[in-house]
């Protein structure tokens, strides 16, 4: 009945919390053992690199490399730690707007990923934590983009468009991530919030989980619809300033 389902819903709740809580704190001690090392390895390499400035192409090639691991590591480390310490939002009134076009202009996008912003102007002010939101408007922009330049097992994706557009829903403020990548099937979707879980060849899986960590601190929500070869919305709705107790 629904008592009982409720109680389940509860249940299942408590034990994400404590699940969430347990790697956020391996996270948090794992991030701070690894960082010492990764920075010996890192001034280590730009040493060579000094000394070895007439090294051949191939040894230059093997630094590059090393160098590129290394930065993809610390992003791991930077995302276990994130994760162990998403704090308590500092709200203030933000524009959703201009959040959107700074997350644009920060974020790491392909040369054959184009970007399209449908921007809804005169908006209701979000009663949010800018840098916090900011940060979820990146991991968004971060996902699609790698949706549409990554390959799976049917095809391989070489670019694509993604459309973020702005909108006022029943006393939300919505943003909207819209791209044409490869999609996530039926049986991803229901897994694509718990930490740990990813379909990438690199990365563990902590984008998204921390992103709704972040917007239900908020007291908001991310929905997401896919199809498997034609692409991925992702929803995040947050109150507006206006409609926040």
């Amino acid at each position: 009945d629904e008592r009982t389902q409720e109680l389940r819903d509860a249940q299942q709740q408590l034990l994400r919390a404590e699940r969430l809580a347990a790697i956020g704190q391996l996270g948090a001690s794992i991030g701070h053992e690894l960082r010492n090392p990764l920075g010996i390895i890192k001034n280590s390499t730009y040493y060579l690199n000094m000394k070895l400035g007439q090294a051949s192409e191939k040894v230059k090639k093997h630094l590059g490399i090393i160098e590129k691991e290394i930065t993809r590591s610390n992003k791991i480390i930077t995302d276990l730690m994130d994760f162990a310490r998403v704090r308590r939002p500092a709200l203030r009134k933000t524009d959703v707007n201009l959040l959107v076009r700074e997350a644009v202009s920060r974020s790491k996008v392909p040369g054959n990923v184009e970007v399209i912003t449908h921007l809804k102007k005169g908006l209701s002010p979000l009663m949010a934590d800018p840098g916090q939101i900011e940060q979820v408007f990146i991991n968004m922009i971060s996902n699609a983009a790698q949706a549409m330049t990554s390959s799976n097992s049917a095809e391989t994706r070489d670019g694509g468009r993604l459309e973020i557009s702005t909108r006022a829903e029943d006393g939300f403020i919505v943003t909207e991530f819209k791209d044409d990548g490869c999609g996530i099937s039926e049986e991803n979707l229901g897994k694509l919030f718990e930490p740990l879980f990813t379909t990438k060849t690199r990365g563990i899986g902590l984008g998204l989980a921390i992103s709704t960590a972040i917007v239900e601190a908020h007291e908001g929500r991310i929905e997401v619809e896919s199809e498997l070869g034609k692409g991925t919305t992702f929803t995040v709705k947050l109150t507006a300033s206006a409609n926040r107790a």
